[in-house]
């Protein structure tokens, strides 16, 4: 079957499609053709970058365009089989499924997707027909979903029980013990409350109170020189004792031996009293 073939001076001359093809003539167009094909040196500059925005969401580079020209003039495609080739590429296929892929890691992880993560989501979508429900509960209940749904429990709850914050392999264990056991809030306080590690932390507390009121009380004591310590050293003092027996021993002679300060001589005339000598 024949079309009408013009050059671009609209002469018409009769080739066939395949003798167009075949004699490589560039400049030609075949007006009336049903695929809508032209001739080997066509420009599809405008349909590849119109379809590459589109459905890639960027533009061709140089390479893109002669790669695509080619496979357009090969396989005879038209502009909307170009459009569906693209648009179910991998590329494609990726582009067409961040709007659902990013929204979701922000709400249910509460990140961005890397650019892998974005790749393998997209082959689950795929391959396993989800839809954008179906993908929002696949990142809910995945692990690091969960994790960071019960965040807020674990990271609360860490410092006031064990005086630390959480790392993230805790709250990851922490989170699947909380699925896995269907924990409630409450639950899951009391079970880190009773772990060994809370129980070591409050009787360190203990401790710590104990000692620093020990050391509050030896401060206040300090001030009116009666400490215990200061007591003992006080005693052993060899001074002390000589002058405690010195004391003692004129305390007898005076109570005892003279019953009064007047009979001790050489005392008493101080006192007002009469000398006496020894009998």
């Amino acid at each position: 079957m024949s079309y009408l073939v013009v050059e671009e001076n609209r002469r018409p001359i009769g080739f066939s499609c395949a003798e167009c093809l075949h004699n490589g003539m560039g400049s030609v167009e075949c007006y009336g053709c049903p695929l809508g094909l032209a001739g080997l040196g066509e420009d599809y500059s405008s349909w590849i970058v119109a379809a590459f925005q589109q459905f890639l969401g960027r533009n061709p580079n140089p390479t893109e365009i002669t790669n695509w020209t080619a496979i357009i003039v090969e396989q005879h495609l038209t502009q909307a089989q170009l459009n569906t080739a693209l648009q179910n590429s991998p590329e494609g296929q990726e582009w067409y499924y961040r709007p659902w892929i990013l929204p979701g890691f922000q709400t249910y992880l509460g990140r961005n997707p890397n650019p892998t993560e974005i790749t393998n989501w997209t082959k689950v979508i795929v391959e396993q027909h989800l839809t954008q429900a179906q993908l929002n509960a696949a990142l809910q209940h995945s692990p690091e979903g969960e994790a960071f749904y019960y965040r807020p429990w674990i990271v609360t709850a860490f410092p006031e029980f064990l005086g630390r914050d959480p790392n993230p392999t805790e709250i990851l264990n922490w989170a699947a013990v909380i699925v896995n056991q269907s924990l409630t809030q409450e639950q899951f306080r009391a079970a880190l409350q009773g772990s060994p590690e809370a129980k070591a932390y409050v009787a360190a507390k203990e401790a710590a109170a104990a000692e620093a009121a020990r050391k509050a009380a030896e401060e206040a004591t300090k001030g009116t020189g009666t400490t215990t310590a200061g007591l003992a050293n006080f005693l052993k003092s060899p001074w002390i004792w000589v002058a405690a027996a010195a004391a003692g021993g004129f305390y007898y002679w005076t109570q005892v031996k003279h019953r009064s300060m007047g009979q001790i001589p050489y005392v008493g005339q101080y006192l007002g009293g009469k000398r006496r000598g020894r009998k």
